[in-house]
């Protein structure tokens, strides 16, 4: 049984925020970049949150630091919908459980339909709530280096074309703003990696994901968020 190694009353959401610039405040959604680092001295608070199922998951994982990002990923989306939600729900009363492509949802439908969506990077845990209509997330390190390696197969040929046509030092960082509102899409459509992102297109001005098989056409938000010492390309 995981223990306690601090006690320092009531959990707080704000206790665990990371501290960054360029999180973006958007209308009607519930937005925050939680540390890792900040969960460990309380993990054994944040697991007593899970459900049975949750914990016996996180007992399974042995990696360490995958362990620790499991349990405080669905500790702190609870204390986020409660939040979320005026605190009219105790964190301990969220229920979830996982839809036929294994996206994280609630259990049981809600009067004010709120959706969630989660994304970890090295040791930071993004968190987004939303209210009708849903949400996915994605949170990516930007790399220090600038040649960093683009996944060309996870791209159109519009999209590859457009790569090709940029500078070599500029590839990474445009391919990066295509993976991640890709990734974004999936999740908000709860599909993962049912859908191949060949058959995804970006296109900016506005940012908008297109999809060619009939599945809607969404505008999506991009934003750079900086911590102490890192770069994420953030998109929801």
């Amino acid at each position: 049984m995981l223990t306690t190694l601090v006690e320092s009353g009531p959990l707080r959401l704000a206790d665990f925020a990371a501290d960054s610039v360029g999180l973006p405040d958007l209308r009607g959604v519930g937005l925050h970049l939680i540390s890792l680092e900040r969960c460990v001295p309380v993990l054994g608070a944040l697991h007593d949150l899970l459900d049975p199922w949750e914990q016996e998951q996180a007992r399974s994982i042995a990696n360490r630091n995958r362990r620790t990002a499991h349990i405080a990923s669905r500790a702190l989306i609870r204390l986020a919908l409660s939040e979320f939600s005026g605190k009219m729900v105790h964190p301990d009363a969220w229920r979830f459980t996982t839809n036929p492509y294994g996206k994280l949802t609630l259990a049981r439908a809600n009067r004010r339909k709120l959706s969630f969506s989660i994304s970890y990077a090295m040791s930071m845990l993004a968190i987004g709530i939303s209210e009708n209509p849903q949400i996915g997330i994605d949170l990516e390190p930007i790399p220090d280096w600038t040649y960093a390696d683009v996944t060309w197969d996870s791209l159109t040929e519009r999209e590859t074309l457009t790569l090709l046509s940029l500078p070599a030092v500029e590839r990474y960082p445009a391919f990066l703003k295509i993976w991640t509102l890709k990734e974004a899409y999936t999740k908000c459509l709860g599909v993962g990696v049912s859908l191949d992102f060949r058959d995804i297109e970006v296109s900016f001005n506005p940012t908008r994901v297109t999809a060619r098989t009939p599945r809607p056409v969404l505008i999506l938000h991009q934003h750079e968020v900086a911590t102490a010492d890192r770069r994420f390309m953030l998109a929801l």
